[in-house]
């Protein structure tokens, strides 16, 4: 039982990219196969639907956490998610996981919902 509770909590890219899409799914990011991003969700803009995707950036087993990071483009070269970082410990409990995942996908959507683009979108109409 105890190696098996090691095998859950030192967490590889893979599982730990599994782990989160667990929890970001309840936030509406889908799982993405065929991609170097692991989940994506499409945000109205002004402009036509624009997709946010998120990565795990793993620096190796001897670091003790993995970066959740991701992209938004709204037609500007400029990631509005590039400050939108968090830090995972490869042995995170399932429970600080979920709470740092979701912690990272409000903020995500923050950061987009506050957008030109997006903003523009939802302006009162004059």
């Amino acid at each position: 039982m105890e190696d098996r509770h090691m095998q859950r909590t030192q967490r590889d890219k893979k599982t730990m990219e599994l782990d989160l899409i667990a929890v970001l799914r309840l936030h509406g990011w889908k799982e993405e196969i065929d991609s170097a991003a692991f989940a994506s969700k499409v945000f109205a803009t002004i402009v036509a639907p624009k997709v946010a995707s998120l990565y795990v950036q793993d620096f190796g087993p001897d670091e003790e956490d993995m970066l959740l990071t991701g992209t938004f483009y709204s037609g500007v070269f400029h990631n509005h998610l590039s400050p939108c970082i968090v830090a995972i410990p490869r042995n995170a409990s399932d429970e600080q996981l979920a709470s740092l995942a979701t912690r990272f996908a409000t903020e995500a959507e923050e950061t987009i919902s506050d957008t030109f683009s997006v903003r523009l979108l939802y302006a009162p109409k004059a």
